[in-house]
């Protein structure tokens, strides 16, 4: 099989095959490429809209149901015990603000990593990182050490994997990706509603320790949705191109109109003969301009006789123009 990019690069895959080339992760994007067989016949890969697409959707809504409500629980794990360090305000807010700076400036790493390791090692690693930051967060010995351990590790780590689950779903889905985005965002609206009263009540059986050590376990099962994560090479269907129809204009635009238009009832008409394609229509169209033009003439001397009145006159009179109807 000779694989052609439509983008313009050549690339090639290996003959004799009729599945497309695999690429491990996401090296070798196969979208917009054509695959021509040996009878002629062009394919093209699309998503596979649904399949192993919907477990996809499930990890999604699983790692933005737990890594996202890290921001929203922030307050209710640390603010005790921040105040009783006394940690300043500033010191409090660089905190929160320098790792949710990190969160969304990971994003700009997330496709290099992607191509170069895959889907699912970049989702581990980022998965692993935050879980492990929230567990060394509850053993921090004073107020500075939360910077590495809550606003680099959990803001780089969470911010690459909940990246990919914005960037994986249309590799799956098309006709659906509404759908599918609306899944995952209902699991971001889910978690951050659910996460400050869980941490509340694991702050008060379990203490600062107890419940931030549990927080960084359950988060450490955004994992389990990482793993779903395959790479769309394997799903992608094959579908036949079929020929593009050509276009024909209704009206054939060889030879353009050069005459100056003619303005009557709001229609604009032309008189040029070349416009139209038969001589049936070309002369209904002629006779028609002809009553538009005397129609045309009929309201100018109107409007020229109107312009020369008296303004006293003119404000006490009302001139009508109402064409008579066209008559065919």
């Amino acid at each position: 099989m000779r694989a052609k990019n439509t983008s313009g690069d050549d690339d090639s895959a290996a003959g004799g095959s009729e599945k497309p080339p695999q690429s491990p992760g996401c090296r070798g994007n196969t979208h917009g490429m054509l695959f021509t067989q040996d009878e002629g016949v062009q394919y093209k890969l699309v998503p596979p809209e649904g399949g192993w697409g919907w477990m996809v959707v499930l990890g999604t809504f699983i790692i933005v149901t737990l890594l996202p409500s890290l921001g929203p629980s922030f307050g209710v794990l640390f603010s005790e015990y921040l105040l009783g360090s006394g940690s300043s305000s500033t010191n409090t807010a660089w905190i929160f603000n320098l790792q949710c700076f990190l969160w969304f400036i990971s994003g700009i790493l997330t496709r290099p990593l992607t191509q170069e390791l895959g889907w699912r090692p970049v989702g581990l690693i980022g998965s692993v990182m935050a879980s492990v930051g929230i567990m060394l967060s509850a053993v921090t010995p004073n107020p500075n050490f939360l910077f590495f351990s809550f606003s680099v590790l959990t803001g780089i780590g969470g911010g690459l994997v909940t990246c990919q689950c914005f960037t994986i779903l249309p590799h799956y889905f098309q006709r659906l990706r509404g759908l599918t985005n609306a899944i995952m965002m209902s699991g971001i609206c889910l978690g951050q509603f659910l996460a400050p009263p869980v941490s509340r009540f694991l702050q008060d059986n379990f203490g600062f320790r107890g419940a931030t050590l549990i927080l960084g376990a359950i988060m450490l099962n955004a994992t389990v949705g990482a793993s779903l994560f395959q790479p769309f090479e394997r799903h992608q269907k094959m579908v036949i191109v079929e020929e593009p129809e050509e276009y024909v204009p209704a009206i054939p635009v060889k030879a353009k109109a050069t005459d100056s238009p003619h303005l009557g009832l709001g229609v604009v008409h032309s008189a040029s003969k070349s416009s139209f394609a038969s001589s049936t229509v070309s002369h209904s169209v002629e006779a028609e301009c002809d009553i538009t033009h005397e129609t045309r003439q009929r309201l100018l001397g109107r409007l020229e006789g109107w312009k020369m009145s008296d303004p006293s006159s003119r404000r006490s009179s009302k001139v009508q123009l109402n064409p008579q109807p066209l008559l065919h």
